[in-house]
C-alpha cells in the first residue's frame, strides 16, 4: 500500500494538470446534472402535491351558466347526473366563478385574454398566497377593487404589486389593484393562455349586478361581457382504475358534461401543461449533459494515452525493478477516479445555490414556488452511475499498462514518427508556419482525433442551439406555430361602415387578404380538444401532410392528436358540441402549439355543419403584402378611431412570448459558456502533453532561426485546424440529425415538425466561436516555448 501511495503522490505531482482538468470537467457535468434533475423532480412533486391539495377534483369543467341555460340545462342538473355515476365519481362540487377578459394592465395594451374569477375566501379552493418577497402569507381579506394575481403575471405583463389591471373591454372595464401573488397549480404557467384571478365576494356580487344591468350587443362585440359561471369539480372514486383521460371520456359517454363547458381540464393535463416549459428546458440541457459525458470520456482517454506515452520509460523502469503492474494501475486509477469523485462532490455542493437561482429565474414562467433542496435520491443514483461508468472506463483504458515492457522502455520505442503521412503537403516559403503546422498535424493526427470529435459534438450542439434561437425569434415562424395562419394585422369594428373605411385605408398602404378565425373547445370521440375555426382554411400555413380542411366534412389535426386516437389521413371521426354531433374525415396533419398540441381545425362551414349556427367571429385578420406596414397601420387606426368604434394592432406572437425568447437566449448563453470551459480544459490538457513531447522539436526550430512568435503561431494554427475540421463535422451532423433532435425536444410543446433555421449566422457563430477559443487558448499555452533553448539538444 505504501508503494501505491508513493506512486500516487508522484503521479499527482507530475500530471497535476491532467487531474485538474478531469476534476473541472466532472464538476461541470455533476453540477449541471444535479441541478436539472432537481428542477425536474421538485417541479413535478410540487405541482402534483398542489393539484391534490388546492381543493379541485380530478376533472374540472368551466361552465358558462347563461349559455347552458339557453340549451335547457343547468349546472345543478349536470352535477346530479355526474353524481349518479357512483361507480366512477366520489364527489362533485359546484364552485362559483365569473369569466371576463383581461383588457389592459397599468392602463396600456390590450391582451384580451380570458380569465376566470374565483372568490379568494371560497371554501372550495385553497391557494398558497405570497408577497412581493416570495414569502408565504395568509390569504388577505380583500377589499373591493383588490385582486390576487398568479405569479406568472410578473413575466407576462411586467406586473408588480400595486399595479392596476382592467377587466372587461374597451368601452366598459373595471380596475383592480394587485395586492398579492398566488400559486396556481392548474393554470399558473405563463405558457397557458387562460388564467385564474382571485377577487372578494363583494366584487363578485358587484360584477354580477353590472352584468345583469348592462349586458348589450355592443358590449358583447367589445368583449366587455361578464359571464356568470361555475366550475364543476369531479373527484374520482378511489376504487376507480381509470386514468383521468379515460374517466373524462367515460363520463362524456354517459352525460356529455364537457359539451356544456368552454374549457375542461384534468389533473394530469394540468401537470403536463404546467411542466411543459420545464420539460423543454431540461430536455435541451440533458442532451447537452449527455454530450458532455461523452466528451469527458474522450478527454480521459486522451489524457491516459498521453500520460502513458510521456511516462513510458518511467513505467518500464518501475517494472524492471519489480514493481507489479497492478500497483501502477491502482495508483493511476486512484488518481483519476479521485479527481472524478472530488469534482462530483463539489458539483453537488454548488448545485444547491444553482437550483436556488434557477427557481428564482423560472418562477414567473412556471408559476411555482419550488423549495431549494436537492432531489437527493435521483441525484445520488445518477452521479453514482456516472462514477461507476468512469471507473469501468478507466479500468479498461489502463489495461494499456500491460503493453509496456522494460526492454521497449529502455529502447524508447514508443515515440511518434513525424512527417510520415500520405496527407503531407510540400513546405512553402510563403506560408511556412501554416505548412509546418499541417505537417505536424497529419503526422500525429491520432493525438488530435479526440479534439476533432469533441469539437464536432460541441459544434453540433452549438449549431442546434443557435438555430433554435433564430427560429424562436423569427416572428413569422412563431406566429404560424401559435395561430396556424400568418397574419400581420388584427382588427375589430363596431359596424360595417367603419370596416369599409379602415379597409380602404389599409388598401392605400398595401395589398392585403382578409379572413376570420377563432377557436372553441369541441369533443372528438368523447374527448374535449381545442378547435381552430377559420373561414379561409386555405390560408393555414402549417399543414405539412395531406391537405387543409377545404370541405365542410373535413378536419385537420396535429400528429399528437392523430397518434393519441390512432388516426391517420382518410379516417373518420365524430365531433360533438352542445348536444349535436357530425362525422368528419381527417384530411391532413398540421402543426400547432396551442394546448400543447392537443388541437384540431375545421372550416367555418364545417362548424356550421356541426352546430347549425355560424361561428361568432370577432373582427378580421389581414395578411399584408408589406408586413412592415402592420405596426404603422395599427397605430394609425388607434389614433383615428375611439376604442368603442374600432381596435387594431400589428400582430407579432413574439411580443407575447418574450419570456420564451429570453429563456432560449439564456440557454444559448449557458451552452456557449460551458462550451468555452470545455474547450479551454481540453486545449490546456492536450497542449500541455503535446508541448512536453515536442520540446526537442522546438529546440531544433530555434537553433535554425525560428522566432518565438512564429513557433507559437505555428503551434496555435494546428489547433485552429482541429477546430475547423471539428466544426465542419459538427455541421454535417446537424444536417443529418438536427431536425430529428429538435423535433424530439419540441414535441413536448406540441411541435413535431420544427425545422432548424440554418442561416449563415447559425452556422458561422459556433465555427468562429470555437476557432477563436482554440487559437487563443493554444497560443496562450504555447508561451512555455520561451523556456526552451537550443542547448536542450546538447542535454538530449
Amino acid at each position: 500500500m505504501k508503494a501505491i501511495l508513493i506512486m500516487l503522490r508522484g503521479s499527482l505531482r507530475k500530471n497535476k494538470g491532467a487531474y485538474i482538468s478531469v476534476f473541472a470537467l466532472m464538476l461541470i457535468v455533476s453540477l449541471s446534472l444535479a441541478a436539472v434533475l432537481t428542477l425536474l423532480g421538485s417541479s413535478r412533486e410540487r405541482d402534483e402535491e398542489l393539484v391534490k391539495s388546492c381543493g379541485f377534483g380530478n376533472l374540472m369543467a368551466f361552465i358558462n351558466i347563461g349559455a347552458m341555460e339557453e340549451q335547457g340545462e343547468s349546472p345543478e342538473r349536470l352535477a346530479e347526473k355526474l353524481r349518479e355515476c357512483a361507480d366512477l365519481v366520489e364527489r362533485v362540487d359546484e364552485v362559483p366563478a365569473l369569466y371576463m377578459n383581461l383588457h389592459a394592465l397599468n392602463g396600456t395594451g390590450n391582451s384580451s385574454s380570458s380569465v376566470t374569477l374565483l372568490e379568494a375566501s371560497s371554501p372550495y379552493v385553497q391557494y398558497g398566497v405570497y408577497d412581493d418577497r416570495n414569502r408565504r402569507i395568509e390569504t388577505p381579506e380583500l377589499k373591493p377593487g383588490e385582486i390576487i394575481a398568479p405569479v406568472c403575471f410578473r413575466t407576462l405583463y411586467s406586473c408588480e404589486l400595486g399595479d392596476t389591471l382592467y377587466l372587461g373591454g374597451a368601452k366598459t372595464n373595471y380596475p383592480f389593484t394587485v395586492v398579492a401573488w398566488f400559486e396556481d397549480p392548474y393554470m399558473g404557467s405563463a405558457i397557458m393562455g387562460v388564467k385564474t384571478l382571485l377577487i372578494s365576494s363583494a366584487d363578485r356580487e358587484r360584477l354580477l349586478a353590472e352584468s345583469a344591468a348592462e349586458a348589450s350587443e355592443t358590449k358583447e362585440d367589445d368583449g366587455s361581457v361578464i359571464k356568470n359561471g361555475c366550475v364543476i369539480s369531479v373527484f374520482k372514486k378511489s376504487s376507480c382504475g381509470l386514468s383521468d383521460v379515460e374517466l373524462e371520456r367515460e363520463l362524456n359517454r354517459r352525460t356529455s358534461y364537457t359539451g356544456y363547458s368552454w374549457i375542461n381540464l384534468s389533473r394530469s393535463q394540468a401537470v403536463s401543461y404546467m411542466l411543459m416549459f420545464t420539460n423543454i428546458f431540461s430536455g435541451i440541457v440533458m442532451v447537452f449533459i449527455a454530450l458532455l459525458v461523452v466528451i469527458t470520456l474522450i478527454v480521459l482517454s486522451r489524457s491516459i494515452g498521453s500520460s502513458l506515452e510521456l511516462s513510458y520509460e518511467d513505467y518500464g523502469a518501475l517494472k524492471a525493478i519489480g514493481v507489479p503492474q497492478s500497483y501502477l494501475k491502482r495508483a493511476l486509477l486512484l488518481a483519476y477516479l479521485g479527481s472524478c469523485v472530488l469534482g462530483v462532490l463539489l458539483g453537488m455542493g454548488l448545485a444547491l445555490p444553482t437550483v436556488a437561482w434557477l427557481n428564482g429565474v423560472l418562477r414567473p414562467i412556471t408559476g411555482l414556488y419550488l423549495e431549494t433542496k436537492l432531489a437527493l435520491l435521483p441525484v445520488l443514483l445518477s452521479l453514482g452511475v456516472l462514477l461507476l461508468l468512469m471507473g469501468v472506463f478507466l479500468s479498461v483504458k489502463l489495461r494499456k499498462l500491460r503493453r509496456i515492457t522494460p526492454v521497449q522502455a529502455l529502447r524508447q520505442a514508443s515515440g511518434d514518427v513525424y512527417f510520415s503521412s500520405v496527407l503531407r503537403l510540400p513546405i512553402g516559403k510563403r506560408l511556412l508556419s501554416v505548412s509546418l503546422a499541417w505537417r505536424q498535424f497529419v503526422s500525429a493526427k491520432r493525438q488530435y482525433l479526440g479534439s476533432i470529435v469533441i469539437t464536432a459534438l460541441l459544434g453540433f450542439f452549438l449549431v442546434m442551439v443557435s438555430g433554435m434561437y433564430l427560429w424562436i425569434t423569427d416572428s413569422r415562424a412563431l406566429t404560424e406555430v401559435f395561430s396556424c395562419e400568418d397574419y400581420h394585422l388584427a382588427c375589430s369594428y363596431a359596424d360595417s361602415e367603419i370596416q369599409a373605411e379602415i379597409e380602404a385605408l389599409i388598401g392605400e398602404r398595401t395589398d392585403y387578404v382578409s379572413y376570420r378565425s377563432g377557436s372553441r373547445y369541441v369533443l372528438l370521440n368523447d374527448a374535449q380538444l381545442y378547435c381552430y375555426v377559420s373561414d379561409a382554411p386555405e390560408h393555414f400555413t402549417t399543414v405539412y401532410e395531406g391537405r387543409t380542411c377545404t370541405y365542410d366534412n373535413e378536419v385537420v389535426m396535429t400528429p399528437f392528436v392523430a397518434e393519441g386516437f390512432g388516426l391517420s389521413i382518410g379516417d373518420s371521426v365524430e365531433l360533438s358540441l352542445n348536444g349535436r354531433s357530425a362525422e368528419f374525415i381527417v384530411s391532413g396533419l398540421y402543426q400547432s402549439a396551442n394546448d400543447a398540441g392537443k388541437t384540431i381545425a375545421v372550416s367555418a362551414e364545417g362548424y356550421r355543419r356541426l352546430t347549425g349556427e355560424d361561428f361568432p367571429f370577432n373582427g378580421l385578420r389581414y395578411t399584408l403584402a408589406d408586413p412592415d406596414a402592420a405596426a404603422e397601420l395599427g397605430e394609425l387606426i388607434t389614433e383615428r378611431y375611439p376604442e368603442d368604434k374600432a381596435a387594431a394592432k400589428g400582430y407579432r406572437i413574439m411580443d407575447e412570448m418574450d419570456y420564451v425568447v429570453d429563456a432560449v437566449a439564456a440557454v444559448t448563453v449557458l451552452v456557449y459558456g460551458i462550451t468555452g470551459i470545455f474547450v479551454m480544459v481540453t486545449v490546456l490538457l492536450i497542449c500541455g502533453r503535446m508541448f512536453a513531447g515536442e520540446q526537442r522539436d522546438y529546440g531544433i526550430y530555434k537553433s535554425v532561426g525560428f522566432t518565438q512568435l512564429r513557433l507559437r503561431s505555428q503551434f496555435a494554427i494546428r489547433f485552429l485546424l482541429v477546430s475547423l475540421l471539428g466544426s465542419a463535422l459538427g455541421i454535417v451532423l446537424t444536417a443529418l440529425f438536427g431536425d430529428l433532435f429538435v423535433g424530439a425536444i419540441f414535441s413536448n410543446f406540441g411541435l413535431s415538425n420544427v425545422r432548424l433555421e440554418t442561416e449563415l449566422g447559425a452556422l458561422l457563430a459556433p465555427v468562429v466561436f470555437t476557432a477563436a477559443l482554440y487559437y487563443l487558448f493554444s497560443f496562450w499555452v504555447s508561451r512555455k516555448i520561451r523556456r526552451v533553448q537550443p542547448r536542450i539538444l546538447i542535454v538530449e
